[in-house]
């Protein structure tokens, strides 16, 4: 990401989730709608003993809809910088349908569930694309006009390994990990 992004992108998340933060409410309305920003980081890890594992990190703006306290829907996109080369710049997004427990209440919640994941990693002159399946769980809590959720998701690595696997060194495992905080409505 350029430096404008760094910069810049975590102040407007963050401004962005405290406007949408509703004044005052009369009464315990149930909130199925949560609107977040957080932090991404993502790892993927190979057998070598010679090449570190891949980890990037960065931000992530997402969208829930819980359609019971049972059930819910969640959206993300995120922004990736890699840790030890930094040309490396990925985003993509994240699709998972959560089964769980508190996903509308106020007080704390827990979930579990499976999705899809895309995302694009680029350098300067090329790009790879990487997709697959993935499970994911949480937990967090909810108040009554924010949520605070941290995410755990094990990915598919056939794609990765596909691309980043060298003759002799192959992926272990794909996994990201999520804290975002939430306005809800």
């Amino acid at each position: 990401m350029n430096n404008y992004k760094k910069t810049y992108m975590p102040g407007f998340l963050v401004s962005f989730v405290l406007l949408m933060l509703p004044v005052s409410a009369s009464g315990e309305q149930q909130k199925k709608i949560n609107i977040g920003v957080g932090t991404y980081g993502l790892v993927v890890v190979n057998d070598s003993s010679v090449l570190d594992d891949d980890q990037l990190s960065g931000y992530t703006m997402s969208g829930q809809y819980a359609f019971s306290d049972m059930f819910a829907l969640r959206a993300a996109w995120y922004a990736l910088d890699h840790r030890d080369f930094t040309n490396i710049d990925a985003q993509g997004f994240d699709l998972v349908a959560y089964i769980g427990g508190g996903l509308i209440s106020t007080g704390f919640k827990i979930y579990g569930g499976g999705g899809y994941y895309s995302e694009t990693w680029e350098t300067p002159g090329n790009s790879e694309s990487f997709k697959g399946l993935q499970l994911s769980g949480g937990l967090g809590y909810n108040w009554q006009n924010a949520g605070l959720d941290f995410v755990l998701a094990l990915r598919q690595t056939s794609d990765y390994e596909d691309v980043l696997a060298t003759t002799g060194t192959a992926i272990d495992a794909a996994a990201s990990a999520t804290l975002i905080v939430s306005a809800r409505f």
